[in-house]
C-alpha cells in the first residue's frame, strides 16, 4: 500500500511535521470524543493527542464513552456534541478537563 522508505520523502516529512495534532495551535475550542471500544481510532491514540494539546494549553475538552465503537460514538453522542456547540455560540467559557 505504501512504498518502502516513504517516510524518508521530504514532502511526507513536511506533511507529518505540519500536521502534528495537538502541537499546532488551534483557532478555537475543540471537543474531542472517543468510544472506549473504538478499534478504528484507538482510545490511546486520541488520549495522546488530547494530552499533547493540553500540554500546549489548547482549549480542548475530552469526553470518552464506555462501550462505544467508533460509529456508535459519533452517532450516540450527537446530543452532547450539539449541546457543546450551542454553549460555544452562547459565549459560555470552555471548561478544559485536562489531567495533570
Amino acid at each position: 500500500m505504501v512504498k518502502a522508505n516513504y517516510s524518508r520523502n521530504p514532502w511526507v516529512q513536511k506533511f507529518f511535521h505540519e500536521n502534528h495534532a495537538g502541537a499546532v495551535p488551534i483557532r478555537g475550542p475543540l471537543l474531542a470524543i472517543a468510544g472506549e471500544s473504538d478499534t478504528a481510532v484507538p482510545l490511546g491514540a486520541v488520549r495522546d493527542v488530547v494530552d499533547r494539546a493540553c500540554r500546549n494549553r489548547q482549549q480542548i475538552v475530552f469526553r470518552q464513552y464506555p462501550g462505544l465503537e467508533h460509529g456508535d460514538a459519533m452517532r450516540q453522542t450527537i446530543g452532547d456534541q450539539i449541546s457543546w456547540i450551542r454553549d460555544r455560540f452562547a459565549g459560555k467559557p470552555v471548561q478544559r478537563n485536562c489531567s495533570g
